[in-house]
């Protein structure tokens, strides 16, 4: 019986011709896709470190001191970064840190009283590009303040 050429299927060329688009297209996609994610799980540091800031703000105006206030964080709010008061509020100052753990590590925020926010990057952050900051918290990979 006689084949038509037409329903033979795909040809060993054809089906290496898609695979090449889906690794060109795979080879784009998944290092922005994790640039997105690191980008995403930075928002946590930057948000609950606002709050001890607004928190710590709040204590000061009741009590015209930050002696005595602590930097806790609630455990479900700390899934990427650990987070603690950088030695002992006093009368005047205190400094709070955000240290990336896990898939974040090497990635350390900081805010004090007067809102000055800083971004250090150690490990792999540094050596893939994310560059640190004295003046802001970098939300980027590139950002300038």
């Amino acid at each position: 019986m006689y084949r038509n050429r037409a329903n033979r299927g795909f040809s060993l060329i054809e089906l290496m011709i898609v695979v090449a688009i889906i690794g060109i297209l795979a080879a784009i996609a998944v290092p922005a896709y994790n640039e997105y994610v690191i980008e995403a799980k930075m928002v946590e540091a930057h948000s609950n470190l606002a709050d001890v800031r607004v928190r710590a703000e709040q204590y000061f105006s009741d009590r015209r001191t930050y002696t005595g206030f602590t930097c806790s964080i609630p455990a479900a709010s700390a899934k990427y970064f650990t987070y603690s008061c950088q030695g002992t509020p006093d009368d005047t100052t205190y400094t709070v840190r955000a240290v990336g753990a896990g898939t974040m590590a090497g990635a350390t925020f900081t805010v004090n009283q007067s809102n000055t926010r800083t971004s250090t990057f150690t490990g792999t952050f540094a050596t893939s590009g994310w560059t640190n900051s004295t003046a802001c918290w970098k939300r980027k990979k590139g950002d300038t303040c």
